[in-house]
């Protein structure tokens, strides 16, 4: 079902004058275009749905889920009514990429739901964030694998390729890029439809750009897609073969395969992402404020810990040294089913040209210029260290990368590590998990994030000290200051109050989810949007946990405030007006009555209050 074409320009009329009687509900304002009559501005949907009521059918207000803004916008026009984009000539723009809206119809997860990512008023230099705030089972961390799914899939049919069929249900995912709003949606009326067919099929999905339908091979794509988690259980999709390909989708979490995760290969992922960073100067910059920020001395390196040293490390290798070794492996696997993957890899670097000879001479390099430390007492064990901080030191590192992955992979050296220093020197994976989390996610996002990116942080105030929670926004902004970020889009996915105190009003959106029983459309999970007039920046966990959670704490400062502000409200009354107060206020105490712990002080006075103005 989409907008029905009965609907002509009296029935506008009759809805026009419907809204000047009656208003415009909270829930049916206009984000961006609006129909202008004698100076006065009409959101184009909440016209149209009522509109649908003054037809012939008589089938009464038409339900927003079934058609689109731009349908709206286009209908309005194509009947000659004068439609206004609130952003035209304007400085306030979806520059690069921003994620918009994505609504959700009849899906198993989720219902029926809608999410408005962004608020249209705010500035964009800066990078913008959005903070995704609920508790356990509002969906949040499916929320985002939906996303990445329909991104993933659109991406493939972008390249003549097929529907995954990952999301069940009816949707439409709105972006814009560059000012440019795309939709990918399988929401569209069902005349327009019938009009575009795929292998002689009509078409189940389409894109649209800017309300017309478009071709798939003309879609526009953010630069990176990014997502990040330290959870065992995050739902992020793990790619890893070629029919999965997704090249500007990267996972940065714990997983290295849909069912297995293991913090050594996570270490060695932030590594890879280390030696991928073309900018070593910015990068390395941005480790300053990493290490700052966790309060260690500005000193982080990467180290590899040798196998059979007395072998290969010893300046002697050879051609041969490596041939005469894994002949002999190659032997004692004989005949057994599973050899090990270090003789496979060898097997296959040697019909590669001069990759074994490369090797051979790095081994005995690493000796002849003395770089080869002592691990330990008594052991044969070398260490192979980069030392971050010195821009030699890094430059060395990627320049000698792929040798050192190749040694590993042929089973010469253990997997990279990361050594910290703070009181003395500790690898990683020795630090609190709250450094290890922080540092591994930080390195990640920089060697990933480019300009126009999508960036999905799934719960990063697991394992971070309260005080690193309330200051993790501000560093994140802190980190991509640069201006090539400011065309980013963060989605932060929480359950914690701290995070949300940092978060600043003009440049960022608060959703917050909460769990319904017994709705009347049936679905479990609503949508409360935080009025954009209400700043969190620099807000105490109170404070958060009484506007955003609606959380009475004993002796909340906030409360407090405005208990005392309705007390100084009773005073300066006029005569006449004593022990009398606005509506709203008089329910704010009715709500703190109810919900205020008995052993709260505070409830003292609200009961006293409402005895006097009762």
């Amino acid at each position: 079902m989409s907008i029905p074409n009965k609907i002509n320009a009296e029935h506008v009329q009759s809805s026009i004058e419907e809204i000047n009687k009656n208003g415009i509900p909270r829930n049916r304002t206009f984000d961006r275009y609006f129909l202008l009559i004698s100076e006065k501005k009409y959101p184009v949907k909440y016209v149209i749905s009522l509109a649908s009521k003054y037809t012939d059918n008589n089938s009464g207000a038409l339900a927003p889920n079934v058609f689109n803004t731009y349908q709206a916008q286009k209908y309005l026009t194509n009947l000659g009514f004068n439609i206004i984009d609130k952003y035209d000539n304007t400085e306030t723009t979806n520059e690069g990429f921003k994620l918009l809206n994505l609504r959700i119809v009849n899906n198993k997860l989720l219902g029926t739901i809608n999410y408005s990512f962004i608020n249209q008023e705010d500035t964009q230099n800066k990078i913008y964030s959005t903070v995704i705030i609920g508790p356990n089972g509002t969906g949040k961390s499916n929320l985002f694998r939906i996303i990445i799914e329909l991104f993933r899939e659109l991406h493939s049919q972008s390249l003549g390729g097929a529907r995954f069929y990952n999301v069940d249900g009816r949707f439409d995912l709105e972006f814009s890029i560059n000012n440019d709003i795309y939709s990918y949606t399988n929401l569209i009326d069902e005349n327009i439809a019938a009009k575009f067919t795929i292998a002689g099929e009509v078409a189940q999905v389409f894109l649209l750009k800017n309300g017309e339908i478009i071709e798939f091979g003309d879609a526009q794509f953010p630069l990176a897609i990014v997502a990040n988690s330290i959870m065992l259980t995050d739902k992020f999709p793990v790619l890893n073969n070629d029919a999965e390909k997704f090249p500007i989708y990267k996972y940065l979490g714990v997983r290295n395969t849909p069912q297995n995760a293991s913090t050594r290969s996570y270490v060695r992922r932030t590594v890879d992402y280390i030696v991928s960073e073309k900018d070593s100067n910015a990068f390395r910059s941005g480790l300053s404020k990493v290490t700052e920020f966790l309060g260690i001395n500005n000193s982080i390196e990467v180290y590899y810990l040798t196998i059979n040293a007395p072998t290969f490390f010893k300046g002697e290798t050879s051609l041969e040294t490596f041939r005469k070794y894994f002949s002999d492996l190659e032997e004692k696997y004989k005949g057994k089913e599973y050899p090990p993957q270090k003789l496979n890899v060898y097997q296959r670097l040697v019909k590669e040209e001069g990759v074994i000879k490369s090797l051979s001479d790095f081994c005995n390099r690493l000796f002849s210029e003395g770089r080869l430390q002592k691990n330990r007492k008594g052991s044969s064990i070398k260490k192979i260290a980069y030392n971050l901080v010195e821009e030699s030191s890094f430059q060395l590192l990627k320049k000698e990368a792929e040798l050192l992955d190749h040694l590993r992979a042929i089973g010469l050296l253990y997997a990279p590590e990361i050594s910290l220093n703070q009181s003395g020197e500790y690898n990683l994976q020795e630090s609190s998990s709250g450094e290890y989390h922080f540092f591994s996610s930080m390195v990640a996002l920089m060697a990933t994030v480019k300009m126009n990116s999508l960036i999905f942080l799934d719960e990063p105030e697991v394992s971070l000290h309260p005080n690193w929670q309330m200051k993790y926004l501000s560093f994140l902004r802190s980190l991509f200051s640069d201006e090539n970020y400011n065309t980013c889009h963060i989605l932060v996915a929480t359950h914690s109050h701290f995070l949300i105190s940092d978060l600043e009003g003009d440049n960022s959106k608060i959703i917050g989810l909460k769990k319904v029983n017994n709705s009347k459309d049936g679905n479990n999970i609503q949508v409360v949007d935080l009025p954009r007039n209400v700043d969190t920046y620099g807000w105490s966990a109170e404070d958060v946990l009484y506007n955003v959670f609606d959380v009475l704490t004993v002796r909340n400062k906030y409360i407090a405030d405005e208990i005392g502000g309705i007390l100084d409200l009773l005073s300066k009354g006029q005569p006449n007006e004593v022990n009398r107060l606005p509506s709203n206020k008089y329910q704010l105490l009715l709500h703190l009555k109810d919900n205020l712990k008995d052993i709260d002080p505070l409830k003292q006075v609200v009961m006293s209050i409402l005895k006097k103005v009762e």
